[in-house]
């Protein structure tokens, strides 16, 4: 069981995983209509997979690469998944602020925690953090998008961002106290694998779900053009076929049989007002000494 469980193994499992969905992702961007945001969350899920790819080679690659590169990946994902959704909900993002914490994590903590005073569960405590940190601003953002129209709510993508936060914070606060700290990663144990596993499919149904989004977004769309196309073609009636004309009085005959004047056979079928006037030919021929040119 322990062997099934094994950390490296489900790390890239997972690694590639995100692989994947980020190549789906970038397919779906080829083949379909994306809005603002898309781009960001397929960095993401990119970053995402490269910073597992570098954990997976824990105690191989240099800790440089596989500590503090790949937690420097990691946050950059789930950076990036934010200012997706920012943008897709058509808002702004202080993206200084999110640059210093990003240099913060990367350049001070991480390096901190894995050269000069070296700790796994600081660590772990630092990435949970961050990671439950800017899920849990995801699903503001996605909760106010729905709330404002923007989109429907979808139930699976937003259980999927709940869970996300919810498992990265519970994971942050036990190693908070936790009496004892960890020394190999890579031995954590059957729960910290089984929460690898659970991160794993939540990750499928997280990458579905902004696929679903962004298709959501487009149906609305489609909807909005479908229905101001309907009001314009409602504006628009057209005369079709032979009208008959009476060849001297110029009435014409309708469908029903009956002759009519012009005017009035226009107004029945469409939505045109008809007003009368005198062209300059008639009022020479009728009025000859009366000026009409004004109408």
């Amino acid at each position: 069981m322990v062997a099934f469980f094994d950390t490296r193994t489900l790390a890239v499992v997972l690694c590639a995983t995100m692989f994947t969905l980020g190549g789906s992702m970038v397919y779906y961007s080829f083949s379909r209509k994306t809005y603002a945001g898309f781009g960001m969350w397929t960095i993401g899920s990119i970053l995402s997979a490269t910073g597992l790819l570098l954990i997976g080679l824990r105690g191989i690659l240099p800790d440089f690469f596989s500590i503090v590169l790949a937690n420097a990946a990691g946050l950059a994902a789930v950076i990036a998944f934010y200012l997706g959704f920012v943008s897709f909900a058509e808002r702004k993002a202080n993206i200084v602020k999110h640059l210093a914490f990003a240099i913060l994590y990367t350049v001070v903590l991480f390096p901190i925690f894995t050269y000069f005073a070296p700790s796994l569960s600081a660590r772990i405590i630092l990435a949970s953090f961050a990671i439950g940190l800017y899920f849990l601003l995801c699903t503001f953002v996605y909760a106010r998008a729905t709330h404002s129209g923007l989109v429907q709510l979808n139930k699976m993508l937003m259980a999927t961002l709940i869970l996300l936060t919810t498992i990265s914070l519970v994971r942050c606060i036990g190693h908070l106290l936790r009496a004892t700290d960890i020394t190999d990663f890579m031995t954590t144990g059957i729960f910290y694998g089984l929460t690898m596993l659970l991160l794993t499919v939540l990750s499928i149904a997280f990458v579905v779900g902004l696929m679903q989004f962004n298709s959501q977004k487009l149906e609305i769309e489609l909807i909005h053009e479908r229905e101001q196309l309907q009001e314009a073609l409602n504006e628009i009636k057209t005369l079709k076929g032979i009208l008959p004309f009476c060849s001297f009085c110029n009435k014409i005959r309708d469908d029903k049989g009956y002759w009519e004047t012009v005017d009035i056979f226009i107004h029945r079928h469409s939505e045109a007002d008809i007003s009368h006037s005198v062209c300059p030919e008639c009022a020479k021929k009728h009025y000859p000494d009366m000026d009409l040119s004004a109408d």
